[in-house]
């Protein structure tokens, strides 16, 4: 699956490249480094904050500000698990990249912000094919659909995600900076 959908949106990348006429544009290269910072994170195996080596396979992808913040939290919850003689809930649970705490299963959209060039909307799709949501929170094809955004910077010459904003609009779910949910867990900016 994760093939398939790398190579749409290569190919969907490829088009607008030609389209131009040009090299990649700026946008293209933005576009580009969400896909696959969304497509490494859906591989994730383990909830909430990532492990180390899973941080490591997306920090080409992260500021170097976000990567601090994930390490950080990440050892947090390592060393609050070890010190614990019980199994303790996670710091942060669900999906800590997408407002959906059970993650999402495709990237269907994604475009720039009409005010902010480093700002874009990602419309994501969680597919319901264990019918754990009912038919009012269903919408496309028994899929529940949202858009959160995600903040780029120019680190470097290279275009890396910098926060992205949880905007889902249901009572369950993580809301607002991602950035600020890691400086709240790990303690430090």
């Amino acid at each position: 699956m994760k093939k398939y959908l790398f190579l749409i949106l290569s190919f969907i990348f490829l088009l607008e490249t030609v389209s131009n006429g040009s090299q990649a544009t700026e946008n293209t290269k933005q576009k580009y480094a969400i896909a696959e910072l969304y497509m490494k994170i859906q591989g994730f195996k383990s909830e909430g904050i990532p492990q180390k080596n899973e941080i490591d396979s997306i920090s080409p992808f992260l500021s170097a500000q976000f990567i601090r913040l994930l390490l950080i939290a990440s050892e947090k919850e390592k060393q609050r698990r070890q010190s614990s003689n019980e199994i303790v809930p996670p710091l942060v649970e669900g999906n800590l990249f997408c407002s959906l705490f059970e993650g999402y299963t495709s990237v269907c959209k994604i475009w720039q912000d009409s005010t902010d060039k480093n700002r874009f909307y990602v419309k994501l799709a969680f597919k319901d094919t264990d019918k754990k949501f009912g038919k009012d929170i269903l919408k496309e094809n028994n899929q529940i659909v949202w858009i959160d955004r995600v903040i780029l910077k120019n680190e470097n010459d290279h275009w890396v995600v910098d926060d992205i904003e949880l905007m889902g609009n249901w009572d369950f779910g993580l809301k607002g900076s991602v950035k600020k949910i890691l400086i709240d867990v790990g303690g430090t900016h």
